[in-house]
């Protein structure tokens, strides 16, 4: 298990534990980090989501749909006598258009301080009601230029603040390779409110009303549900994940770490200014913000000006102009999406922001060089509907940016800046759209051409900054001594528990990009994974030699907290292991030197776990990375170090006194509380065995959209177990009575993993450290866990692309072989190939259980694939199913229970 410890500064002043990003984090008697209860499994993500999804996506869409149709509507109103009836002459129409741009622009410095400032459930509904008020009182109210004028502006000032908004609260919900389709969903209302808009105008066209013009009538409806939407806002918008109302208390701290491998920091109110250098000295920010006004000049030019141009440069109709809005809207709508899915899909968004950017081009040119006769109104009205697809960018803009930028203020920045070039881009547009070259804007046209032209160079020269920024990054990581390019889970398909590994803490802190060396750019794809390493500066030859001090003093805390017991009870483990048993091991097993220890554990529920250990990387320098593949030689090395290990103690373990054995943390804290100080070492070697993951198995057996519900958790044969309860069974070992494994069980390591391990400086030799859940069991359950997490894929299969079922390849048998023959010439004594083989597919089984209720990494598709193919063994079945005792599971399932 992998949490991180973090002693208080009385606890010790001198750490430099290896293993230190292995313990709780505790901090002046307090837990800082989380338990495991509070470890976000991949059931626990995917049930997250989707209340997240119900609560805060809906009410984004909503609020934007209503600011799209509030800000859009004059575009549709304009031909149904607006100039007319306002007294509106000249540029009056175009400035009532980019007025509200202006007050945008200007706000955006106040936008920024408020996002950092204010809590979002406070700022939301106060902007909705008062721009619903500037819709439905102002322009719903206005007869003439002066009126119309104020109201737009003052629509746009309320409306400053709502995309930064969105895109902040979208990065505070949801991880990073769920962001761009979220970004998607909710930025795509804006063609759905084109598209619903239309027809409703078109239908309070149709209305004559001797005190209220049409357009007055379209304002006052668009107004007043604002202003109803805005009132209930304050009840529907949560501020974060941590103070989420629709989330449990411990779910809310599940959410929250699943977010940590973003690296982009949690909501802070603290307002950081370096953080505003940063930003607008970045060659980055300015591009984007050349794009962000490039890209919005060209949406102005449908958002105000579409039904004018569909009326003078195509020739259509007033009403014909209103409703060919609709098929418009619905492009606009479907390529939101496509686009954005697309990007998901491929984890890339450079190739389709160039795709779009080229479809609109081409739009645009059509438009341009068409003769504007009645044969061309099909040739003018496509080139009219590929504008549609400008809105696509916007969304891939959006997550682009928040994907390159981490700090509250910085990304506050970047999503107002995002703001104001937008602004900027609309209020460029009217002044294209001049009056002069009125009625069908021709040359306003070629301006927009240009522009796009301009765009299209602007997004290949980000992506070539973005590339050597990655590479910059990756080169500081590798002088810190660091994964030069490691594997950004946040932007994986599959969730990956926060609980088997550590997630870097900066990932929580209020950090920009720059500051923190973790973060990876995203360009056209990203490969990141949160990194964390606590260590010991290297010593000269003449500095003193370094010793390890590794001190846990945790709080108690209550009998029931399962994954509170186990972390207590796996320093206690770990320490009789240093003290006790590593001096036996010979020198052909080289683990960390225990030169002094004390394990202490109080009345009042407190406790104390001390060790001095020798410092294995003066002899073993390469450090292990986390959730890394090793090298062959790497793999063959830790091979022959955990057979030597499980052969051993294989004779040995006999020797242990089974009543010192650690049982289950809940049966143990029922047995004797958390005090292990007289015992020895855990009864089931691992943190994985069904005994102690019950709640996940539970979990796993109501998740009916998972594959391995049925094949793993429904009852077996006929049999009121299921298969992964009889496999679990199969493996337990027992501290009295007979087991299916007696005479073949050994001490197993319980965690072996690439980051569990050092390494010479050739690879040929290895030293394991970590043994917080060594503990008896069958050696090949280690295996499962290092084939599937540390060993290369290529040692496994010939053939990357790995078929839905797959029988045992060569690799992996020779890799199985090699592993049989030591540990049977170490151990000296009997185990049969076909026993071996038998064992070996059963902790498969099982390993995959515990993946599957908690979060795949790894060799996932050979996990998955060889297990289908397991399954499927009627012979495997029987043998498994004929040495359990099934009356057993189902006492202990009830006990659970």
């Amino acid at each position: 298990m992998a949490t991180v410890e973090k002693p208080s500064a009385h606890e010790a002043e001198h750490i430099s534990d290896t293993s230190i990003d292995h313990a709780v984090a505790y901090e002046g008697g307090k837990e800082t980090g989380l338990s495991d209860a509070h470890l976000c499994s991949d059931a626990d993500n995917k049930r997250i989501l989707r209340k997240t999804d119900i609560w805060m996506l809906s009410l984004l869409c909503m609020v934007y749909f209503l600011q799209s149709a509030d800000k859009g509507i004059i575009g549709l109103t304009a031909v149904y006598g607006l100039k007319e009836d306002a007294h509106l002459v000249g540029n009056d129409y175009s400035n009532i258009g980019n007025i509200g741009y202006y007050a945008q622009l200007g706000v955006q410095p106040l936008a920024a301080w408020i996002l950092v400032k204010l809590r979002y459930r406070h700022v939301l509904p106060v902007i909705i009601t008062c721009w619903g008020i500037s819709v439905a009182g102002g322009l719903g109210g206005s007869r003439n230029y002066a009126g119309l004028l104020a109201s737009r502006f003052f629509l746009g000032a309320f409306e400053a603040a709502v995309i930064p908004l969105f895109s902040m609260i979208t990065i505070a919900f949801y991880r990073r390779s769920e962001q761009p389709f979220r970004v998607a969903c909710w930025y795509s209302c804006y063609g759905l409110s084109t598209l619903i808009s239309a027809p409703i105008v078109y239908g309070f066209g149709r209305i004559h009303s001797s005190t209220l013009y049409r357009y007055q009538i379209v304002y006052l409806f668009f107004g007043l549900l604002t202003i109803v939407i805005g009132l209930i806002t304050y009840w529907w918008a949560h501020d974060s994940p941590g103070e989420a109302r629709f989330l449990s208390p411990e779910d809310r701290l599940k959410a929250v770490d699943r977010l940590k491998a973003n690296q982009q920091g949690i909501v802070s109110h603290k307002f950081n200014w370096k953080h505003v250098i940063e930003a607008v000295t970045e060659l980055k920010y300015w591009l984007y913000m050349i794009m962000v006004i490039a890209v919005n000049a060209g949406a102005s030019v449908s958002s105000v000006f579409g039904s004018i141009i569909l009326r003078n440069l195509a020739g259509f109709s007033a009403d014909e102009a209103v409703l060919l809005n609709m098929p418009f809207g619905a492009l606009q709508f479907v390529s939101i999406l496509a686009a954005s899915y697309l990007a998901y899909r491929f984890k890339r968004k450079s190739p389709f922001l160039l795709g779009l950017v080229t479809i609109v081009i081409v739009g645009v040119a059509l438009m341009v060089a068409l003769p504007k006769i009645p044969s061309n109104k099909g040739g003018l009205l496509a080139g009219y509907y590929l504008i549609a697809f400008v809105y696509a960018i916007n969304p891939l803009l959006i997550s682009w940016m928040g994907a390159n930028c981490a700090g509250q203020t910085k990304k506050a920045i970047y999503y107002t800046s995002f703001n104001a070039g937008n602004s900027i881009g609309n209020i460029i547009t009217p002044y294209i759209f001049d009056a002069k070259f009125a009625p069908q804007y021709v040359n306003a046209l070629k301006g927009i051409l240009a522009i796009w032209c301009i765009l299209w160079g602007v997004v290949i020269a980000q992506i070539v900054l973005i590339a050597w920024m990655q590479k910059k990054k990756c080169d500081q990581r590798e002088a810190a001594g660091l994964p030069r390019d490691p594997i950004d889970y946040s932007m994986s398909g599959h969730f990956h528990e926060a609980g088997a590994e550590v997630h870097g803490e900066n990932g929580l802190q209020d950090m920009t990009d720059k500051e923190n060396i973790y973060f990876h750019e995203l360009s056209p794809t990203s490969s990141f994974r949160a990194f964390q390493s606590s260590y010991c500066p290297s010593c000269s030859q003449d500095a003193p030699k370094p010793y390890i001090l590794k001190l846990v003093n945790p709080p108690p805390t209550k009998a029931n907290d399962e994954g509170h017991s186990r972390k207590i009870l796996s320093y206690q483990v770990e320490q009789y292991f240093y003290s006790h048993l590593a001096l036996q091991l010979p020198a052909t097993l080289p683990v960390a030197k225990c030169l002094a220890s004390i394990n202490k554990h109080n009345t009042d529920g407190t406790s104390m776990t001390a060790m001095l250990l020798s410092d294995l990387r003066q002899q073993y320098p390469v450090a292990g990375e986390k959730r890394n593949v090793l090298t062959t030689i790497q793999a063959h090395a830790a091979l022959d170090w955990l057979s030597g290990f499980h052969g051993f103690w294989w004779s040995r373990v006999k020797s242990l006194n089974s009543s010192s054995l650690v049982l289950p943390p809940l049966e143990e804290v029922k047995r004797d509380g958390q005090d292990a100080s007289n015992k020895s070492v855990w009864l089931n070697g691992g943190y994985t065995y069904l005994a102690t993951r019950r709640k996940e198995y539970d979990s796993l057996a109501a998740d009916y959209d998972s594959e391995w519900n049925e094949p793993l958790t429904e009852w077996a044969d006929d049999e009121d177990v299921s298969i992964s309860e009889i496999a679990a069974a199969f493996l337990s070992p027992k501290a009295v009575g007979w087991t299916p494994i007696e005479g073949y069980q050994t001490l197993i390591h319980g965690d072996v993993k690439s980051e569990n391990m050092f390494t010479s400086s050739s690879g040929e030799e290895v030293a394991f450290y970590d043994f917080q859940y060594v503990g008896l069991g069958l050696g090949v359950c280690d295996l499962a866990k290092f084939f599937t997490c540390s060993v290369p894929l290529n040692m496994l299969v010939a053939d990357s692309h790995i078929p839905s079922e797959l029988s045992m390849q060569e690799g992996e048998r020779q890799l199985l072989e090699r592993y049989w023959k030591r540990l049977v010439e170490v151990g000296k004594q009997e185990y049969t190939w076909s026993i071996f083989v038998r064992h070996w597919e059963t902790a498969l089984v099982d390993w995959l259980r515990f993946q599957a209720s908690w979060g795949f990494w790894g060799n996932t598709d050979w996990l998955e694939a060889r297990v289908r193919s397991i399954l499927k063994d009627q012979e495997w079945r029987d043998a498994l199913i004929s040495n359990v005792d099934k009356t057993s599971i189902s006492n202990q399932r009830e006990a659970s229970g």
